[in-house]
């Protein structure tokens, strides 16, 4: 089961990612997008003033999470606390890796072995919630319930 840590209030128990409303999952590329001004970071920039107004909310493994503020340290160490603060800001649930999810998950790479742990953990996030996969990361394909906001779509006629 998926569990959240909101980094805003450490007294309250984390709830559990079923019982609230997502409407999307999003990655590490997606993310990293979003914070550098990268293409498609303003496709997540509209999901989340979307999900402000009407109480939806994105979610992110702890793991992709773990990445972003890796790739952040890597570029520029002084930013991190300001990415950290300015994340909190949004509506971001992080859901925490679990017992259940790392077997499940491990059953997703039995399968998609071109993934890594953080990818598989992400679709079987996206896979448990029904939400739609927001990603910049090619390794997944774009269906009904995942979304390449990187890639350029057909000619605007």
């Amino acid at each position: 089961m998926w569990s959240k840590d909101t980094g805003r209030s450490r007294e309250r128990p984390p709830a559990q990612a079923e019982d609230d409303n997502i409407a999307f999952v999003v990655d590490a590329s997606a993310l990293l997008a979003y914070l550098l001004g990268e293409p498609g970071g303003e496709v997540l920039e509209r999901v989340f003033r979307q999900c402000l107004d009407c109480g939806s909310k994105v979610t992110v493994s702890a793991h992709e999470l773990l990445t972003v503020y890796s790739e952040v340290v890597k570029k520029d160490p002084a930013a991190l606390e300001d990415i950290i603060t300015l994340l909190h800001q949004l509506p971001l649930e992080v859901a925490a890796l679990t017992h259940e999810c790392a077997v499940e998950t491990a059953r997703v790479l039995a399968v998609r072995p071109e993934f890594q742990p953080n990818q598989a953990v992400t679709a079987h996030l996206s896979a448990i919630t029904g939400a739609t996969l927001l990603t910049c990361d090619g390794v997944f394909e774009t269906g009904e319930k995942t979304l390449n906001i990187a890639k350029k779509g057909p000619p605007q006629r």
